[in-house]
């Protein structure tokens, strides 16, 4: 059942994401090829290019936003509400189908904005500088012994985790949000301001219950490669364990205070 449900959130959503990005990326190739064939009149040309550029990330990015949002509040705490949860899908399958092709989309928009990028600096000489840097970076690598590959796949992991941890935290204030009696979208907007207010209190409190000096004196003692490691695996636990608190409080809130009214 969860298959299906991914399927039918995938069909629902498509339809706005995959001509942006397609745009995005044609664009880009466009003005790339452009800016090289015509560079003499790059003065005020790479200049317009850039600008629709931006719009176009701006407004990839917005959506993608409105979207994930739009998708969880509408299908799960509005009208439809009451039709997905009389289905005979369980709660977790509920959230995990809109969590999932949430995460897919946002990595999708991610990458597409990241290769409309490369794309159009391929002919300038910020490629120049991008791969002397990356060429450092490798030789610092190759000299502590150490994977390239291994350590981007790591920070892949770490990446995909946050994303779903920050669309985990969305989903959280949504449902409490619905808590409310009325107004409840801004009740939601409400309760992210807040949990994002908490947990920056929490990170403050941990770095006074933690102090600086000595959690630095303890790193310095670690080579840069377990350095890497460690930093690493505090970012994953991090995004792990919030992600799961948001998960189930989530879940607890639709399952037992769920109100459609």
């Amino acid at each position: 059942m969860l298959g299906k449900l991914i399927k039918y959130e995938l069909k629902g959503t498509a339809h706005y994401f995959l001509p942006l990005i397609a745009a995005i990326l044609i664009l880009s190739l466009i003005f790339s090829l452009f800016g090289s064939l015509y560079a003499q009149w790059a003065t005020w040309i790479s200049g317009l290019m850039i600008f629709v550029e931006v719009v176009l990330i701006i407004a990839l990015a917005v959506m993608t936003l409105v979207i994930t949002i739009q998708r969880f509040y509408k299908n799960l705490l509005g009208d439809e509400g009451y039709l997905m949860f009389s289905l005979p899908v369980s709660t977790h399958y509920n959230i995990l189908s809109k969590l999932l092709v949430a995460t897919l989309w946002n990595i999708a928009v991610l990458l597409a904005v990241t290769l409309s990028i490369g794309i159009l600096v391929m002919h300038a000489d910020i490629a120049g500088i991008l791969q002397m840097a990356w060429q450092q970076l490798t030789q610092w690598l190759n000299m502590s012994n150490f994977s390239i590959l291994f350590i981007i796949l790591e920070w892949i992991v770490v990446g995909l985790i946050s994303v779903a941890g920050n669309i985990l935290l969305l989903y959280l204030a949504m449902a409490i949000g619905q808590l409310a009696n009325e107004h409840k979208f801004l009740a939601s907007f409400g309760a992210y301001i807040a949990l994002q207010c908490a947990l920056g209190i929490l990170t403050a409190l941990l770095a006074i219950i933690i102090p600086f000096h000595f959690t630095l004196d303890w790193l310095n003692t670690f080579s840069p490669v377990a350095l890497v490691h460690i930093i690493t695996l505090a970012v994953a636990a991090d995004a792990i364990i919030g992600g799961t608190i948001y998960y189930f409080l989530t879940h607890w809130l639709l399952k037992r205070k769920l109100n459609l009214t």
